[in-house]
Order: structure tokens, then C-alpha cells, then sequence
């Protein structure tokens, strides 16, 4: 389905420990960037999308992905709990929003804003498992299953329908991943040769996850 996560995450830099300095945080940065472009040029060639995380860096984030945007590479900015302006910026280069944090849609006004603002076919919910549970489920390991409670908070915040809210979730998945191109279970269609190919392909390149654990 994609390659990722990829993007940029600033929310430990190393400056935050003691004996670090800005140098150092610009190290990490650039590390960072020159990671996050090799993903996104597997993806390209892979013809696969990109799931990007962000947190405290969606500046450096659209300019590191501008390269690769357009007919090239598209995707989803996962886990997406910023302002409407923020989001209009990620629309704008063709990727999507995905709102998962049950917590935040229930107690930050900034996201249900977001979430009220954006249009119906431009996001899509998700879980994050198996981190992240959402209430009734928190400190538990999280399932994909527990999207039922997500749906329900967020049809309530854009004031639709279950249904409503349905349609214009798969209508954007099916655009990002075409059924077609599924086999029964949910996965890619391809042949061993293609399989072996894309091995290949990422083999020697440096794809990492985009936030510490």
C-alpha cells in the first residue's frame, strides 16, 4: 500500500538533553531529511504512496516532500492533529489527512475544528494500532477494529451520518488504493518477479520510522 512512516519529527530534538546544542539539533535534522527523501524516492519508484508523520515540523515536512509531489508521489499525513490552515496546506500539495486520536477529537478544539473544516472525500480515519487505543479502550493494545469508535465521535463533531461519514471515507481509500488492484484479504496484487524487483529496489536504501518509540 505505501512506504512508511516517513516525514520529519522534531518533538525530541537532541538539544532537549542535557550536553547537546543547536548544532546538533541540525545533525538530526538534516539526518532526518536525507532519510525521509530515500523513502519517498522508493515510493516513487515503487509507484507506491507515502505515509508521512509529522510533529512539531509541517514547514520543513512540505518543503522536504515538494520534490516528490503531483502526479509522482501521493499518500496520507497520518495521525494529523493540527489547525484547518495546516490541513489546507497538506490538500493543497494532494495528500490526504488521517485523524485517528479519539482523545484529541474529544478534548482539543483546534482538531475538531480541523475535522469540521475539511471536506468529506479529503481524510480518512484510522486507528494507529497497536498504539493509541481509543476510550473506552486506553493503556490497552490497539486494533483496528476500535475505528468503530472513531467513526462514531467524528460523525458526531461533522454532524452526519454513520453512513454518511462511510461513503466519504472509502470513496477516498479506493481513490488512494484502487480495488483493483486487491486481491481478496486486503493485499496488493503482484507477481514473484515484481516481488523479488521491489527487494531489490530497497535493499541498501535507509527507511526508517519516522518518531521514536
Amino acid at each position: 500500500m505505501g512506504i512508511g512512516e516517513t516525514g520529519l519529527d522534531y518533538h525530541r530534538l537532541p538539544s532537549k538533553q542535557t550536553g547537546s546544542t543547536p548544532a546538533d539539533d541540525e545533525r538530526y535534522k538534516q539526518n532526518r531529511r536525507s532519510c525521509s527523501s530515500s523513502n519517498c524516492e522508493v515510493a516513487v519508484e515503487l509507484g507506491l504512496n507515502c505515509v508521512v508523520h509529522t510533529r512539531d515540523s509541517l514547514g520543513d515536512t512540505l518543503i522536504q516532500m515538494q520534490p516528490f509531489v503531483g502526479p509522482r508521489a501521493r499518500g496520507v499525513f497520518t495521525c494529523f492533529v493540527d489547525n484547518p490552515a495546516a490541513m489546507q496546506r497538506v490538500l493543497a500539495i494532494g495528500f490526504a489527512g488521517q485523524l485517528h486520536r479519539h482523545r484529541h477529537l474529544q478534548e482539543c478544539q483546534v482538531v475538531r475544528e480541523t475535522l469540521a473544516a475539511v471536506p468529506a472525500d479529503q481524510f480518512m480515519l484510522e486507528t494507529d494500532s497497536p498504539y493509541l487505543a481509543p476510550v473506552p479502550y486506553r493503556g490497552k493494545r490497539c486494533e483496528p477494529g476500535y475505528v468503530k469508535e472513531i467513526s462514531e465521535l467524528v460523525a458526531q463533531v461533522r454532524n452526519c451520518s454513520l453512513d454518511q461519514l462511510e461513503r466519504g471515507d472509502l470513496r477516498h481509500r479506493h481513490e488512494i488504493l484502487p480495488p483493483s488492484s486487491l486481491n481478496f484479504d486486503g493485499a496488493r496484487v503482484c507477481d514473484r518477479s515484481q516481488t523479488r524487483s521491489n527487494v531489490r529496489i530497497l535493499r541498501g536504501r535507509q527507511v526508517f520510522r519516522a518518531h521514536p518509540c
